[in-house]
């Protein structure tokens, strides 16, 4: 259980660690020989379903150097066939001061079951010397995989910064889900560059098809993309648009800029304002007591319903030719022709 108490990302740490090791040189100059080696031990982290299991270890000091090398399983309970991870890395040091330091993490169907990521993760991940700072390289491919995005996620400083070059694919059913505000069918890919303090991103990705829940209403998607454009953040420019059917109009929904500062826009045909799409909406869905629908709102709402219903069933038109009139206007209790 040692691991416990050197991060909070661990809740249980078992299995039994065997070695010796012989600590020679001095506090400028040490060196270490010897080995360490852990076999069937497993780890529960915090947040996570599954621990990883079945992890052996092994740990190989010679005299200013160390390798390691590691495999585990992560998976459901009782399936033969399991996901796993390898690890494999080495270090060196002069004294007090570290002169080496590489690393490689490859994931193969590590199944991760958590409030945020539920589904299998694939992919390769290494860490080496970079030009200035370390540098975190490689591939990470998602398929068959529900996620959610947590409502307080932000692009922020790290306390730990590294060079990128990280791409990040999104395969067939990846599936963006929340179940009050969106159920989203997404793929394609992003690179990031540069630092995690100021990184480079490039690419998109594209929903396939979906809907966004707003205001108890479900808008399905004609269009969504996140861009992966802006310089300095991780977070993508957004650019969604989506419609729903509320009585007689149809609602349009369009979100634009960037994840955590989108603007967003309600349209309706027939033309109604803002405020009248939000209160059409509120009454449809019967909570018609928290709206602040207004009379000259009601009015309006009433007027122009009124107007497209007798248009849509044909009755203007029929009365307009039968009393043989050249232009007849549905109003409500104005008569200004503009209504």
């Amino acid at each position: 259980d040692a691991l416990t108490f050197l991060t909070p990302l661990v809740e249980t740490a078992d299995g039994p660690m065997e070695g010796q090791l012989h600590l020679t040189g001095n506090l400028l100059a040490p060196q270490i020989n010897g080995a360490v080696t852990v076999k069937n031990g497993s780890v529960k982290i915090k947040g996570v379903a599954d621990p990883l299991e079945n992890i052996s270890a092994d740990i190989l000091f010679n005299g200013t150097t160390a390798t390691v090398s590691s495999h585990g399983t992560m998976d459901k309970s009782g399936k033969a066939d399991k996901g796993f991870y390898d690890l494999k890395g080495q270090v060196g040091w002069d004294g007090p001061v570290l002169t080496k330091y590489e690393g490689t993490l490859l994931f193969n169907q590590l199944q991760l079951d958590s409030d945020y990521y539920k589904g299998p993760l694939n992919g390769e991940l290494s860490i080496t010397a970079g030009e200035a700072l370390p540098k975190l390289s490689g591939t990470v491919t998602v398929e068959n995989t529900k996620l959610d995005i947590p409502l307080n996620f932000a692009s922020g400083n790290s306390a730990v910064d590294m060079e990128l070059d990280l791409s990040v694919t999104a395969g067939k059913n990846v599936r963006f889900y929340h179940s009050g505000l969106y159920d989203l069918l997404v793929d394609g890919s992003v690179h990031f560059g540069g630092t995690l303090s100021n990184p480079v991103p490039s690419g998109h990705f594209d929903v396939q098809r979906g809907n966004i829940h707003y205001l108890d209403t479900d808008f399905r998607l004609t269009k969504g993309r996140a861009e992966f454009t802006q310089e300095g953040t991780l977070l993508p420019y957004i650019n969604v648009e989506a419609f729903s059917r509320v009585s007689h109009y149809r609602i349009f929904l369009t979100l634009r800029g960037m994840a955590d500062a989108m603007d967003l826009i309600l349209r309706s045909d027939p033309p109604l304002t803002k405020q009248q799409i939000i209160s059409l909406i509120t009454l449809h869905n019967g909570n018609g007591h928290n709206s602040s629908l207004d009379k000259e709102d009601l009015s309006g709402l009433l007027g122009t319903g009124l107007r497209m219903t007798l248009n849509s069933l044909g009755i203007t038109e029929g009365l307009k030719n039968a009393l043989k009139l050249d232009m007849l206007t549905v109003t409500t209790g104005s008569l200004d022709l503009n209504e």
